[in-house]
């Protein structure tokens, strides 16, 4: 059995050893290299065992890669012989090339002595031997620039080989730990010895899968947890807790420093407003391995950690590489709403309000979502506890379009006897629905709010009406019935009046 801490695993491994009338040895090969050995602990059960010894020795369990480097010892082998035949026929043109050569130097000699001696000379066999030098020299060039052009290939090949052996044979030999547990029972059958180790190169984190189901108000939520398994000792049918406690924390209570306070002198200077935006999040902003064994987790909540015990057994080769195991799945009631922030983003999106009714927190990971059948993306989804909120978003639907227009953004100067400016705001909603049935879209827009007893902001008299209002985020909202085909338009009117002595530039 295992358990898998966000950054380690504790690993448990059992044998089963005849007593006798002397201690008996347990031993336990295979270890992974990178195990803690302070974290070495070995217990004994049955046969009225106790445990006499322990001790942990290296092995090496063969040379690395020691397959691979063969074949490519019988790749170089049949490459480099190539090689010799390649430039075998390379010297064999340009042998070739150096008779031609000599016999087209010798034919003029040969020529002029011949016409000097005969009054009839044998032209056509000057021309003969002429034709005969250009071709052997002409085939002599065609097998030289074929064998040029095989060696250059063939040495590449091999350059590549001997870089893919070079690195093989650079890694050390396979090695492992090997423990031996020296029992002594106390009566005669078999005790059974269990030896635990801390071992890095393992990890996990949870990942959800949300799948919209709005014709029964339902998302189906899919908590998996996505493995990372590197200790090179491969888990075979092992019973797998997923932990998020922390094996290691700093015990330190931390030392407070003094803390002054102090002023400066500074000269009275006009006041400045200023705009200042919260954060704005996405709800859950969309950005474009098979699951394990089916059922649902048990889960444990110990302090400010959660345990979840995945249900079976389950294989984790020791790799590296990522494998996702299921750990829960749950149908949960959701409340889908159409929502539309036009100042933000001119769409409407798709978002789901969900309550999680879980027996345990949701931990912070990746959401990937679904509606449909289709994967539409993926966001970060943040702790959630028990019995507490979350929001997700499936997407924009398509067929509602919204439109933001400004209507006016002026500033009204105090008159000749006032002392407040005025700042007007005016903006239009233009909305429409092209979907096949009757749609509610919520409509947000926000407006300022007011940090300041001096500073006031009033709603304006033309702003259209069945709006509710939070004070305390300035969040102005409608609920808008669509049907097919039908547009509407909503109006959102506001002023800051601001006295004289701001400098409001900024806003």
């Amino acid at each position: 059995r295992a358990v898998v801490y966000p950054d380690r695993a504790l690993v448990t491994r059992s044998l089963e050893v005849p007593c006798g009338k002397t201690p008996s040895g347990a031993i336990f090969a295979g270890l992974p290299w990178g195990l803690d050995e302070t974290t070495l602990k070995a217990t004994a059960s049955g046969a009225g065992g106790r445990i006499e010894g322990l001790s942990l020795r290296q092995r090496v369990l063969q040379e690395a890669h020691l397959a691979q480097v063969h074949a490519l010892d019988q790749r170089l082998e049949a490459l480099r012989a190539r090689i010799r035949e390649v430039e075998l026929q390379r010297a064999q043109a340009a042998s070739s090339r150096a008779q031609g050569e000599s016999l087209r130097a010798t034919v003029p000699e040969f020529v002029a002595r011949e016409a000097a001696a005969e009054p009839k000379p044998q032209t056509k066999a000057w021309a003969a031997a002429l034709e005969s030098s250009r071709r052997i020299i002409e085939a002599a060039d065609d097998g030289l620039r074929k064998a040029d052009a095989s060696l250059r290939e063939l040495n590449r090949d091999l350059q590549e080989l001997l870089s893919q052996r070079g690195t093989l044979a650079s890694d050390g030999p396979a090695r492992a730990m090997e423990a031996e547990v020296l029992v002594r029972c106390s009566r005669a059958g078999a005790a059974r010895v269990e030896l635990s180790y801390m071992a890095g190169g393992v990890s996990w984190q949870p990942v959800y899968e949300a799948r919209a189901a709005r014709a029964r108000e339902k998302v189906e939520l899919a908590m998996l947890a996505q493995l990372v398994q590197a200790t090179g000792e491969p888990w075979d049918g092992v019973q797998l807790t997923l932990s998020t406690a922390t094996t290691r924390r700093d015990a330190t209570p931390p030392e407070p420093k003094r803390l002054y306070v102090g002023a400066t002198p500074e000269d009275k200077k006009k006041k400045v407003l200023v705009k200042r935006y919260e954060e704005v999040a996405h709800l859950s902003s969309l950005t474009t391995a098979s699951a394990g064994s089916e059922g649902q987790a048990q889960t444990e909540e110990a302090g400010l950690s959660v345990r979840f015990e995945v249900p079976g057994k389950v294989d984790l080769p020791g790799d590296g590489r990522p494998m996702r195991l299921l750990v829960s799945r749950h149908s949960l009631p959701a409340t889908f709403d159409l929502l539309t922030v036009p100042k933000m983003a001119p769409f409407a999106f798709r978002s789901a309000e969900v309550i999680n009714r879980t027996a345990h927190p949701l931990l912070p990971g990746r959401v990937e979502l679904f509606a449909g059948g289709s994967y539409l993306g993926h966001s970060q989804l943040g702790h959630v506890p028990n019995g507490d909120r979350l929001e997700l978003a499936f997407g924009i639907e398509e067929p509602v379009k919204v439109r933001r227009v400004i209507l006016t953004e002026q500033a009204k100067d105090p008159g000749f006897l006032g002392s407040t400016r005025r700042l007007n705001y005016g903006y239009r909603f233009e909305l429409a629905s092209h979907a096949a049935g009757p749609v509610e879209l919520k409509v947000q827009e926000h407006v300022p709010v007011s940090q300041l007893d001096d500073v006031k902001v009033v709603l304006g008299e033309k702003t259209s009406s069945g709006y509710e209002l939070a004070p305390a985020d300035g969040i102005v909202t409608w609920k808008v019935k669509l049907a097919p085909g039908e547009k509407r338009e909503l109006e959102l009117h506001f002023a800051v009046e601001i006295p004289e002595e701001y400098d409001s530039s900024a806003l």
